[in-house]
């Protein structure tokens, strides 16, 4: 997953964060109410609720 990396530091700056299915990632959409990602997927929000 590299790429998906590069992406998240890239939209990051632009003021998108790009969220997958580890790390706090499920829980930021959650609470956002976003749908959640499943494995192997990612969504992109914008980085400011």
């Amino acid at each position: 997953m590299k790429r998906m990396r590069d992406a998240r530091k890239r939209l990051r700056a632009e003021g998108i964060l790009v969220l997958g299915h580890q790390d706090s990632d499920p829980e930021t959409a959650r609470r956002r109410g976003y749908p959640v990602p499943k494995k192997g997927e990612a969504i992109s929000v914008p980085a400011k609720p």
